[in-house]
């Protein structure tokens, strides 16, 4: 093992902390210590024995230290319960943890499998939301959501005789959806576009 490249890693890795920095791809972080340490090739397990030191986590080309990720989570959480927002995609969740339109995601799979993907889905199991995947025709895509019911359990007036929560929520459920399908509805003129 390369000691410099491992003290250098560990100190780079410090400063990308300092910096906010939560996500850093692994050919970033090469690049930057061949510039540090004026060589032509470094060792990745020396690099990554570096970061793993500082307290970050690698996984599928990409670094990222799992207790910011968590932190960043948490907000985002906040933000999108003050929005209302019920559903969230991964891709949006990872836009609003590195919240930097440069940074390169295409052809990292760390993004998207994984231990980074792992790490956003353990920050959310404390909260109301939960991962579930879309499949359409042969894709997938990883979303994040917001049960309704427990949103209106939370928000709305406690049921009372003769109506039970449950009871209230399928007015409400079957109310919502009539208007989303009845002719004239913003859902229907948009389907005729």
């Amino acid at each position: 093992m390369s000691e410099d490249v491992h003290e250098t890693a560990e100190e780079m890795a410090a400063d990308f902390e300092q910096s906010d920095t939560i996500v850093v791809p692994r050919s970033e972080v090469v690049a930057q210590l061949k510039r540090r340490l004026d060589v032509q090739k470094v060792q990745h397990d020396d690099v990554r024995s570096g970061f793993e030191e500082a307290g970050w986590t690698y996984g599928r080309h990409l670094y990222f230290h799992p207790g910011r990720v968590a932190d960043r989570v948490e907000e985002i959480v906040a933000e999108l319960r003050e929005d209302g927002q019920l559903v969230v995609t991964h891709d949006e969740v990872c836009d609003r943890i590195v919240d930097d339109e440069h940074l390169p995601r295409e052809n990292i799979k760390g993004w998207a499998k994984g231990k980074f993907p792992e790490a956003v889905e353990a920050a959310l199991e404390p909260t109301d939301w939960r991962a579930d995947t879309l499949q359409k025709g042969g894709t997938s895509r990883r979303v994040y959501i917001l049960p309704l019911y427990e949103q209106f359990a939370r928000n709305h007036p406690k049921g009372e005789r003769p109506l039970s929560l449950p009871e209230l929520f399928s007015h409400y459920l079957s109310v919502s959806v009539e208007e989303a399908i009845e002719p004239g509805s913003e859902v229907e003129s948009e389907s005729e576009d």
